[in-house]
């Protein structure tokens, strides 16, 4: 059977205001607050109590009108909406005093269970913490990967004009041919006499030795062309294999902001939950504080069991969400460190293509 009563000391109950929503104001000033309220003290010896309405009021207030009656009290300063009928079991219910003993272990339990709010409370402040360096190992693989791309693109760029220079030269080779070709049929057409005998000879020679440098040229042109040829089919295939890296770790990356998106939804909305839960909590502590100060608490033991319970399932599910962002936030860090190391070997390979180019 529940007891209803009231008071009149508005400053008897400890209250707790409600946490704005992203506020960022601490819980530590709510720990505090709550130890504030877990050290108050309640002198049972000033309050009285009227069995006739269940109403609870200061033995002061009683014996400041020794000319009213407490009934007419209850009548004139609550109203009648504020008084309750009694019933005759109401009547005839008597209330035990808890022992020094419950008190104390209610107490130890309240205290265990603030250390473990102020224990979890650290874990998720750790998690903030882990979040921000993902945010940063992020930023830093990022701005790596445009730093790759772009050396990319140099080094293409550098490649097209290499062979704007080996279109140059088969140019020239061709315009060299072509001159040969002249020269021989302009020989040809000629009639030799005896006085371009000589002339005829050293066209000739000249046109004998302009074979040969032709010759000579043609085929070092070949051996380059067919060098940059396969330089260029090796840098393709250098080319497409990093674009596949880079499109790959790209692709990570999106995932894994992605997940930290969802992991921060979900703390934000798991923060809420958890501050809800506390004032939760610190109201029925409030509220059994009070009501064991006041000696009217009915089957206290059983009371004490079901809140004990009720807490630890909250505190269970608090564990586990606290290693479900704990173990994906070492995943994350795992996959970064990786990410990173792929990026070293990429950028080391592109410097040794670099000095090859150079050479």
């Amino acid at each position: 059977m529940s007891l209803s009563f009231t008071t009149h000391d508005a400053d008897y109950v400890p209250s707790r205001a409600p946490l704005r929503e992203g506020s960022k104001t601490s819980t530590r000033d709510s720990d505090q607050s709550l130890s504030r309220g877990q050290d108050q003290s309640f002198d049972p010896g000033v309050l009285s109590v009227n069995s006739q309405s269940n109403v609870v009021y200061r033995k002061n207030d009683a014996l400041s009108l020794p000319t009213r009656s407490r009934k007419s009290i209850n009548q004139t300063e609550l109203g009648p909406q504020m008084l309750k009928v009694a019933s005759p079991m109401d009547k005839q219910q008597t209330f035990e005093t808890p022992s020094t003993g419950e008190i104390e272990s209610s107490r130890h339990r309240r205290e265990n269970l603030a250390e473990e709010n102020a224990r979890l409370r650290l874990e998720l402040e750790a998690l903030w913490k882990q979040k921000e360096d993902v945010h940063d190992a992020m930023d830093k693989m990022l701005s790596d990967l445009i730093a790759a791309q772009s050396g990319l693109e140099e080094k293409e760029a550098a490649m097209n004009r290499q062979l704007g220079v080996v279109n140059e030269q088969n140019i020239q080779l061709e315009r060299l041919r072509q001159t040969a070709s002249s020269l021989s049929t302009e020989l040809e057409e000629k009639r030799i006499t005896r006085r371009d005998i000589q002339q005829s000879s050293e066209l000739e020679q000249a046109v004998s030795k302009l074979k040969t440098e032709i010759r000579e040229k043609d085929i070092q042109l070949r051996e380059r062309d067919h060098i940059l040829r396969e330089r260029e089919v090796d840098w393709k295939v250098e080319l497409h294999a990093l674009n596949e890296k880079l499109s790959q770790q790209q692709r990570r990356c999106e995932d894994a902001v992605a997940e930290l998106h969802e992991l921060q939804a979900a703390d934000t909305s798991q923060a809420k939950s958890e501050k809800a839960k506390a004032l939760q909590y610190l109201q029925e502590l409030q509220q059994l504080r009070a009501d064991i100060s006041e000696k009217k608490v009915e089957d206290n033991s059983q009371a004490l069991d079901q809140l004990k319970a009720s807490h630890a399932a909250e505190l269970a599910e608090l564990r586990r969400i606290s290693n479900f962002f704990k173990n994906n936030s070492e995943r994350l860090s795992k996959q970064i460190k990786e990410m990173m190391a792929e990026n070293r070997v990429l950028k080391e390979s592109i410097g040794a293509k670099d000095r090859e180019n150079s050479r």
